[in-house]
């Protein structure tokens, strides 16, 4: 069992010069950290994926709030939600990108041995989808 979450007062980490939006944005990330905590303790892996998920998003557009979108590092596309990505390549070279949108990300994982995504403290790891073998059977009927 988990000890209980000591929360902290109402003026503890929150500036009085924040906006409201930030101020509602950081409940909604608390209550999806509290959601995820709960979960964890439970054996019902759909809620926590559900509540990772949740808890990720809460998290994106914090930081958004916080500092801002991005431009993709490939396309300059703007990005809402920054986050840097570490390409590995075939041929065994790796190249850092501080954002890639989502096109640029998968075009990425696609011509990549693997990409390493880094969303605050989790790392996302994207590989090639695997080559398609189609295979041809003849329906010749036994005479």
């Amino acid at each position: 069992m988990l000890p209980p979450l000591i929360e902290p007062g109402p003026a503890v980490g929150v500036s009085s010069t924040e906006p409201e939006d930030v101020r509602r944005q950081r409940e909604r990330f608390r209550q999806a950290l509290l959601e995820y905590l709960h979960a964890s303790t439970t054996h019902d892996w759909d809620a926590l994926r559900r509540a990772r998920a949740h808890l990720l998003d809460e998290y994106l557009e914090l930081g958004f709030l916080l500092h801002g979108g991005a431009r993709c590092a490939l396309c300059q596309v703007t990005v809402r939600h920054p986050t840097a990505v570490t390409a590995f390549h075939r041929d065994g070279d790796c190249t850092d990108h501080s954002c890639l949108c989502v096109r640029c990300l998968v075009a990425e994982a696609a011509v990549s041995h693997h990409v390493l995504q880094r969303v605050g403290p989790m790392l996302y790891e994207h590989y090639a989808p695997a080559p398609c073998r189609v295979s041809w059977r003849s329906n010749a009927r036994a005479a």
